[in-house]
């Protein structure tokens, strides 16, 4: 490296020096938080009485307007940061341009609400300078609902953010192919580094279709679909191949049991309805009109979900008509004493059960 070590030394004292201000701060405020403000403001030198009220920046914008001494640590700082790319580059008479530091930060939305505010704000208020870029890897939904939990329900969450991010890319989920995704890709991988044979592959197989068909419409991201299909490989490596295991309920009952734990537990005590059903699975209700209606756009999803919302419709569904419910009963070969114990027994014996019999 071509770095002059006297500007890195010089760097290191001049951020030192503007950390041992943020941190202060922000332990005198924590400890104002702690006694539940019974500390005066006479107790807290050097910030404001009332900061515990208000967001971080405006806070650092206080800092900065008011305490010259401070001010000046945030400039040197600012300017110190701003030589670090020249540092590491070629030799600037070489006429080669200037490459950026670019500071990449992933999974920023699983943080810590406060946390993850506190770090975009610092990043706005101390690393704002040229050739000094981050990117962030996150789910802007949940960023924002960050915002929200923090600062309070009647703050824009997705306007919030616009003070931090100049430009927000969504990652594409198609390939060359429609029916390619990136959701399928990812299962497809899973299957193979499961390295299942027989019986067993085959279940799990067909559990992936359904998974990738509810998948496509509801959104999960791909640590959900790994979630998921960690229960569904526990059901093939925990249940004989010669016992009852159906595609459908045990990914339906996988779904449950990862993004709605409180349906899951009904499922098990036989009082889910259908409706939950309908809006978990993101299903279409085939026995509505609107849906059926030619030239609708939709023939092709209720073909999709076809075959998984006859299996929850016969297994959650107090209303639908006798000729559906003998329909099924020919198709579907149990020993189940009412269609109503399907989810309770497979919920209990299956999703549940962590050793083989």
């Amino acid at each position: 490296m071509k770095a002059d070590l006297s500007k890195l030394d010089d760097l290191k004292v001049k951020t030192t020096k503007v950390a041992k201000v943020v941190m202060r701060s922000a332990l005198k405020i924590g400890i104002k938080v702690a006694t539940f403000g019974a500390l005066d403001a006479g107790d807290i030198e050097g910030t404001i009485a009332d900061e515990v009220e208000t967001v971080f920046d405006k806070h650092i914008g206080e800092l900065i307007t008011k305490h010259d001494v401070v001010k000046s640590d945030m400039v040197a700082f600012k300017e110190a940061l701003e030589s670090l790319p020249t540092l590491f580059s070629p030799d600037v008479q070489s006429g080669e341009q200037v490459k950026p530091i670019v500071v990449i930060i992933d999974e920023l939305d699983r943080c810590r609400p406060s946390y993850a505010l506190q770090l975009l704000e610092r990043m706005k208020h101390f690393f704002s300078v040229p050739k000094v870029h981050f990117v962030l890897g996150v789910n802007l939904d949940q960023l924002a609902n960050s915002v929200v939990a923090t600062y309070g329900p009647g703050i824009d969450g997705r306007l919030y953010l616009q003070k931090f991010i100049q430009l927000s890319i969504q990652l594409h989920d198609r390939f060359e192919h429609d029916e390619i995704t990136t959701s399928s890709k990812f299962l497809a991988h899973l299957i193979v580094q499961s390295d299942l044979k027989g019986k067993n592959l085959e279940f799990v197989t067909e559990c992936k279709e359904e998974l990738q068909k509810i998948s496509n419409h509801a959104n999960f991201d791909l640590r959900t679909l790994e979630q998921i299909y960690g229960h569904i490989i526990r059901v093939a490596a925990t249940v004989p191949e010669n016992h009852f295991r159906n595609a459908q309920i045990i990914v339906g009952l996988s779904i449950l049991k990862v993004k709605y734990p409180k349906l899951f537990l009904k499922a098990k005590d036989k009082s889910l309805e259908y409706s939950e059903v309908l809006t978990a699975f993101a299903l279409l209700d085939s026995n509505d009109p609107k849906y059926n209606s030619r030239g609708s756009g939709y023939e092709m999803r209720l073909s999709d979900q076809s075959w998984f919302e006859n299996w929850w419709r016969y297994v959650s569904d107090k209303d639908c008509s006798e000729s559906f419910i003998e329909q099924m009963r020919k198709t579907v070969r149990h020993n189940f004493r009412t269609r109503f114990d399907f989810l309770q027994v497979c919920a209990n014996n299956q999703i549940d059960k962590f050793s083989s019999a």
